[in-house]
């Protein structure tokens, strides 16, 4: 079966020593056969040009087909800003504002982006958060200067107030935002 893993053999625990560390014979294990569940986070995405099929779990699965993350699908949806919205939304705002610049391609972008829909749940009320796709609207990135990506700001009264350059721990950007709340 190209490419589809439905069972692993692995040793069962009582086996293992516990006291040593040195290399042992897998062979002298009694192994058990161990099913994994699916998970909900992963789909197959169809192969474009193959009709080879490939059963698995009860299915049929096209064989070069991909297994794709959905895990972003998941995450809190914090509103993009581009710059027709971009005065109304931030500038304009009463409260506090976060806004991270970020791009598709950026690694360190969608390692901090979990930590910004956080900070959204945890500040809901208190602090409004969007992002801008410096892809999508350069003029605003170009406007504040951004040449590293992920950027957050703060913006306060219409105001850049503090800025932090790229993928931080999220305790960085707490002791940022509360001293604008």
């Amino acid at each position: 079966m190209a490419g589809v893993l439905e069972t692993i053999t692995v040793p069962r625990a009582a086996a293992l020593p516990s006291a040593s560390l040195a290399p042992i014979a897998v062979s002298a294990f009694s192994s058990s056969r161990v099913r994994f569940s699916e998970f909900r986070g992963l789909k197959i995405q169809p192969a474009r040009s193959s009709s080879a099929t490939v059963r698995s779990n009860s299915r049929l699965v096209r064989r070069g087909s991909r297994i794709v993350c959905e895990a972003q699908d998941t995450a809190v949806v914090v509103p993009a800003v581009k710059d027709d919205t971009w005065q109304s939304l931030v500038l304009d705002c009463d409260s506090p504002v976060l806004v991270e610049f970020w791009a598709p391609w950026c690694g360190p972008c969608r390692i901090i982006h979990p930590v910004i829909d956080e900070l959204a749940k945890e500040y809901a009320g208190k602090l409004k958060c969007y992002k801008v796709n410096t892809d999508d609207s350069p003029g605003i990135a170009t406007r504040y200067g951004i040449r590293s990506i992920p950027t957050v700001m703060v913006f306060k009264n219409g105001e850049k107030k503090d800025t932090v350059i790229g993928a931080v721990p999220k305790q960085v950007l707490n002791t940022c935002i509360e001293k604008f709340l």
